[in-house]
C-alpha cells in the first residue's frame, strides 16, 4: 500500500470538503458542530488509525461520518481510494463509497 497517496487522499478531502462546502454546522445523532472543526476531528482520527496500520477501519470511519453528516467526497476520492487497495477494495468500503456515488 503506498502511503504517500493515502496521505494524498486525506489532502485532497480535506481540501475538497473545505472548498465545496457552504455549512456552518454539521449535526448527527448526538448534536452539532462547526463544519470545520468537524472536518479536522474526522481527518485527525483516520491518521491515527493509519498511523497503527488500521488502514481499512480508518477509511470505513472517515466515509461513515462523512456520510452521516451529509459531507460527500468527489469522483477524484474515489478514484484514489481504488488506487490505494489497487483494486482489491474491501467490502465494506465498497459499500460505503457506494453512498458518495449518487451525490
Amino acid at each position: 500500500m503506498d502511503r504517500s497517496l493515502l496521505y494524498g487522499l486525506l489532502d485532497h478531502i480535506e481540501m475538497q470538503l473545505r472548498l465545496n462546502n457552504k455549512q456552518e454546522q454539521v449535526e448527527d445523532g448526538k448534536g452539532s458542530y462547526q463544519t470545520n472543526d468537524y472536518i479536522d476531528n474526522v481527518i485527525s482520527e483516520t491518521k491515527e488509525l493509519i498511523k497503527y496500520n488500521e488502514v481499512v477501519i480508518a477509511l470505513e470511519n472517515m466515509l461513515e461520518n462523512l456520510n452521516e453528516v451529509s459531507l460527500y467526497i468527489d469522483d477524484h476520492a474515489r478514484e484514489l481510494i481504488y488506487d490505494i487497495f489497487e483494486g482489491e477494495i474491501p467490502e465494506r468500503v465498497e459499500n460505503l463509497l457506494k453512498c458518495f456515488s449518487n451525490m
